[in-house]
């Protein structure tokens, strides 16, 4: 063999080596793979049972798991506890954004250190993702519309109580809703929160107030819903409305067999972070053969159904 082929043959075999070594050491305890889950603040039961999923999946695999999930849900803190983690040391991330513009540096620090990325709940553009898992957000959305219209025969008006503007899923969730009770004939007024609880209690207080012409309120996420059920109860309104969230949070599903929520469109965070784990494990062994997006379809609960989901 000539100088130059073993230089090659010496030099494709420390490729091997460092390829093995990125996926097979793992930075965990005893050589195990590591993989970090970041969401929203773990106060948000959503986020919490992608967290879930995904920190069983890594015991029932083998793997370590480590909780970058901020106190706060700020974006800011979502970046610093993803940057502290990629520079100790990762082999494997699940991202539920809370602002996705502001992942990129995060992301582009990911893909130099050859970290796989999988991307939950809401979509983020960058070359580090390999894959999204949520819920068809937009079409859940519309069978929550429809749900409304049916209720309410398309009569009076509807409260839309967004998340925050320019989120993915808020947007979507507001689209879907929105478009239907509008081609219903009915008028839609939308208010963001940004998520906040607070906010959706004072615009549903507000709003509810002054306009007697509501029949319907819809919240884009859970505890939204349980804002507008308090301010409606506070108003003696509550026999009066339809209120829909979005989640299938236990609270809210407790306020609907209560009588005090009308439904909710329930969504699946649990399978959400288990799925997201099985991706990140064919990566590990080197197959590019997982789906590039996972979206599970949503479920209307109301009272006929709710029982099932409680117990």
């Amino acid at each position: 063999m000539g100088r130059i082929a073993k230089m090659v043959l010496v030099l494709v075999l420390c490729g091997l080596c460092l390829s093995t070594f990125a996926f097979g050491a793992g930075h965990g305890k005893n050589g195990k793979m590591l993989i970090g889950y970041t969401g929203f603040a773990p106060t948000l039961i959503f986020s919490f049972n992608i967290n879930k999923g995904v920190e069983d999946k890594c015991k029932e695999l083998g793997y370590e798991y480590v909780s970058l999930m901020p106190a706060e849900t700020k974006a800011e803190l979502q970046v610093q506890a993803l940057d502290n983690a990629i520079i100790k040391g990762l082999d494997g991330l699940i991202i539920m954004p809370i602002d996705a513009r502001a992942l990129g540096p995060s992301l582009d620090a990911a893909q130099a250190k050859g970290i796989p990325v999988v991307v939950v709940d809401a979509t983020v553009n960058h070359p580090s993702v390999l894959a999204f898992i949520g819920t068809d957000n937009l079409e859940a959305a519309r069978m929550a519309g429809r749900y409304i219209v049916d209720k309410v025969k398309g009569k009076g008006e509807l409260l839309l109580i967004g998340g925050q503007v320019g989120h993915p899923n808020g947007d979507k969730r507001l689209k879907g809703v929105k478009d239907v009770c509008e081609a219903a004939g009915m008028k839609v007024t939308v208010r963001p929160t940004d998520w906040m609880t607070d906010r959706a209690m004072q615009y549903a207080t507000d709003d509810l107030q002054a306009n007697p012409r509501f029949t319907a309120v819809f919240s884009a996420w859970d505890p939204g819903a349980l804002a507008v059920k308090q301010a409606a109860k506070s108003l003696g309104l509550l026999d009066k409305l339809i209120i829909v969230g979005f989640d299938g949070d236990m609270a809210n599903l407790k306020a609907i067999k209560a009588g005090e929520i009308t439904a909710t469109a329930r969504q699946q965070p649990y399978v959400m972070g288990t799925s997201a784990v099985e991706v990140l494990k064919k990566v590990f062994a080197g197959s590019k053969d997982y789906a590039k997006e996972v979206l599970i379809p949503g479920e209307m609960i109301d009272k006929t159904n709710v029982d099932k989901f409680l117990n």
